[in-house]
């Protein structure tokens, strides 16, 4: 099979996984849930899920940067040019935020805007990819301008930590532990509790290296013809993981295995898309809209809180974002279609420049590395 060739449904996921995160901060974080409120009640139900579009994100992140790593690691530049593409993929928006949110907490009142400026991390955790060790420390996200970062973090450290394991362990090894590291993540959660579990790198390593085993299987000839051969019995498998997952979360059982749980059916999910790929089944993931999402996914994730909190302050003189009336409802959309618009305006000015200059560092042929 061409790994190599861009497999639409991909941006179709990226775009399910970002419209998961806004809703869960635009409609199910903002809800003002009381008694009288059935509707609300139910909105809240209905969406608790959408809580784990960051596992998505992670289940295939660990698909796509495994596959690279798994294409690329023997190649003669593999560790240089995989952390140019990374630094040109991530930083240009990352320093952006930074600096708006610095020079932004500099001229605004911090009373009006506290929900977005209140207990920041140190300026040098976010600038060294640190910041969700601080987070689990003080046992919160501190100022939201900021907050969502904290997963950004665990990726980087899985962007520094995988392609180093391979060089020094060698592909086999390095395959083998994936599974066992997995099964260490959940142990981790199992043994401890605490804000830290959620927001550190050991803790939610388990959909990441699932993603990355999907990239193995991908990558296996054989394995994965059996598995098309069988793909019909696949799908079964993704509604059963779907339905079991539902009700763990519906059940409030532990997080743990609930996080475990999304990241295997995250991963079935990511499995069935690749098996179906071009088929009808898969029409949605191949949909204008879900991939115009999913090709803006890394901005609007970014953007988000910060515009949410912005047009809140401003608007209703320093309220945090909540769904509280008619009026309220107008500012979240607005701050909606605000970043949608600016992720978008991002992704075509300076994300697509640094994407193309990343692209420019070559890994160099496989043949160099034994002559």
């Amino acid at each position: 099979m061409n790994t190599a060739a861009r497999i639409r449904e991909l941006d179709g996921i990226r775009g399910i996984a970002i419209l998961m995160v806004l809703i869960w901060h635009y409609i199910t974080c903002q809800l003002d849930i009381t008694a009288e409120q059935n509707l609300a009640s139910s909105v809240l139900q209905l969406t608790t899920i959408f809580r784990s579009g960051v596992d998505l994100f992670f289940v295939l992140s660990g698909f796509l940067i495994g596959g690279i790593i798994l294409d690329n690691h023997k190649r003669p530049n593999f560790l240089k040019v995989f952390w140019i593409r990374r630094t040109c993929r991530i930083l240009p928006v990352l320093v952006f935020l930074l600096l708006a949110c610095f020079v932004l907490k500099s001229i605004l009142d911090n009373t009006r805007f506290a929900w977005l400026f209140d207990n920041l991390m140190p300026w040098w955790t976010y600038a060294t990819f640190t910041q969700n060790i601080a987070m689990g420390l003080k046992s919160a996200f501190g100022g939201n301008f900021l907050g969502i970062t904290w997963s950004l973090a665990v990726e980087e450290q899985f962007y520094l930590l995988a392609p180093l394991l391979i060089l020094i362990m060698g592909e086999k090894i390095w395959i083998k532990i994936l599974l066992p590291l997995v099964l260490i993540a959940f142990a981790l959660r199992l043994h401890f509790s605490g804000f830290y579990t959620f927001t550190n790198f050991p803790f939610r390593m388990d959909a990441l290296l699932l993603g990355v085993l999907v990239a193995v299987t991908y990558r296996k000839e054989q394995l994965w013809l059996d598995l098309k051969a069988y793909k019909h019995i696949i799908f079964m498998l993704f509604l059963i993981t779907f339905v079991m997952t539902i009700g763990l979360v519906k059940l409030k059982v532990s997080a743990s295995l609930v996080f475990l749980s999304l990241a295997i059916f995250y991963s079935t999910f990511l499995i069935v898309a690749l098996l179906y790929s071009n088929s009808r089944l898969t029409k949605v993931l191949r949909s204008g809209t879900l991939c115009f999402f999913g090709s803006i996914s890394y901005g609007l994730y970014m953007y988000h809180q910060a515009v949410s909190g912005l047009l809140h302050g401003w608007l209703r003189n320093g309220s945090v974002p909540a769904l509280q009336g008619h009026f309220s409802f107008m500012v979240t959309s607005a701050a909606f279609l605000l970043s949608i618009l600016l992720a978008w305006i991002s992704y075509k000015s300076f994300e697509s420049f640094f994407l193309k200059l990343g692209r420019k560092s070559d890994y160099g042929s496989i043949e160099k590395t034994t002559t």
